[in-house]
């Protein structure tokens, strides 16, 4: 019987580097992943399906899960292993009511929010509206659960600061919707200096192995891109510290008047 195992998280936030501990970690001739070069419109969703959905929308989002279901289905293995961000912009929802809970396994992934956003402005993510609606969200949605306006003042690192708490709320939305589901809560720090912390995940996912690698030069550390000013960080770290967000509050209100995600 295979298990499938999918990682949840915002964009940027260590999903290669999972992958290839996970590489390393869970036998080769067993596992399919599918991690790297995906495919516009059958591994991950196109522009318009985004678009679609996020504008409360159904149509695409239902032809795109219908066709990747049935390829993940098709795959004959022991482990699927699927790490890609871009799921939770058109409806996990699909692949939790897809598979039995004993069979399906996810793991949420979270970076610090400061490294994130930092990341996020070296290579000038979010700035203009075709990177928020090809791989990021759109603070502008109807689907949206977390309210814009309170980021907007902060600019550009504002709307950073707001996808990190969507997605981190969508991912709330899952867990508190789907309780028969298994949930396994990480972050990329403890993957990177703590063994223990990945052993935890490996039992998650139904692996004890004999030996377990766990390799911190794995991790994606390109210095590239725009760096921040002492300014810019101060203001960031400020940011992040007064906005309030409180994602399960969120998600019990959103439940109660029937949103879907």
């Amino acid at each position: 019987m295979t298990k499938y195992i999918f990682c949840l998280g915002a964009a940027r936030s260590g999903g290669g580097f999972l992958g290839n501990l996970l590489n390393l970690n869970l036998p080769a001739e067993k596992t399919h992943f599918q991690v790297r070069n995906l495919n516009f419109g059958t591994d991950i969703p196109d522009i318009s399906t985004l678009l679609d959905y996020n504008f409360n929308n159904m149509e695409l989002a239902d032809k795109f899960w219908e066709q990747k279901i049935k390829d993940i289905k098709s795959k004959d293995c022991e482990y699927y292993v699927e790490i890609n961000p871009m799921l939770l912009h058109v409806g996990f929802s699909a692949i939790l009511e897809a598979f039995a809970p004993e069979d399906l396994r996810i793991i949420v992934l979270q970076r610090d929010f400061f490294d994130t956003i930092h990341s996020y402005h070296k290579r000038f993510d979010l700035a203009k509206i075709e990177n928020q609606w090809l791989w990021y969200l759109d603070p502008t949605y109807p689907r949206n659960i977390v309210d814009f306006p309170r980021y907007k003042p902060f600019g550009l690192h504002g709307t950073r600061l707001w996808y990190l708490h969507e997605a981190y709320t969508r991912i709330e939305y899952y867990k508190q919707k789907y309780t028969k589901h298994k949930f396994f809560e990480i972050e990329l720090s403890e993957l990177t200096y703590n063994a223990e912390k990945f052993e935890e995940l490996l039992k998650f996912i139904g692996l004890v192995p004999e030996k377990i690698t766990v390799d911190k030069n794995l991790i994606n550390q390109q210095d590239f891109g725009v760096m921040l000013s002492d300014k810019d960080r101060d203001q960031i770290l400020d940011m992040i510290a007064g906005v309030e967000w409180d994602k399960a509050e969120i998600v019990k209100r959103a439940l109660k008047v029937g949103v879907e995600l």
